[in-house]
């Protein structure tokens, strides 16, 4: 779910908006190259299959059909935790720079 707040009206669309939300993701298939502390293969089983997370951006139509998107996903779960591992487990984050045309 994403709630997004647009500014800047010019004729027919806006030139300025910010989103923010809630993601949940599934993960339908896993494999690993990782190794734990001691240098062992990581099974994939130990990575989660379930996510949820939080998204932030914003963006800047150029044009009524172009605009420019940055975005911010984080995790708010581990999608991997075990104790050999000295990290204490791993999150998932993103940046994302993006194009897009709108029809």
């Amino acid at each position: 779910m994403i709630v997004q707040l647009k500014d800047w009206q010019q004729k027919d669309f806006y030139r300025l908006g910010v989103h923010g939300g809630f993601d949940l993701s599934f993960l339908y298939d896993a494999s690993s190259n990782l190794l734990d502390f001691y240098g062992n293969p990581v099974e994939a089983t130990s990575i989660a299959s379930t996510d949820a997370g939080i998204i932030l951006g914003a963006n800047y139509c150029i044009t009524k059909h172009l605009q420019v998107v940055a975005r911010y996903n984080r995790s708010l779960v581990k999608f991997y935790k075990s104790p050999d591992v000295n990290t204490g487990g791993m999150l998932n984050y993103q940046w994302s720079l993006r194009l897009e045309y709108l029809f």
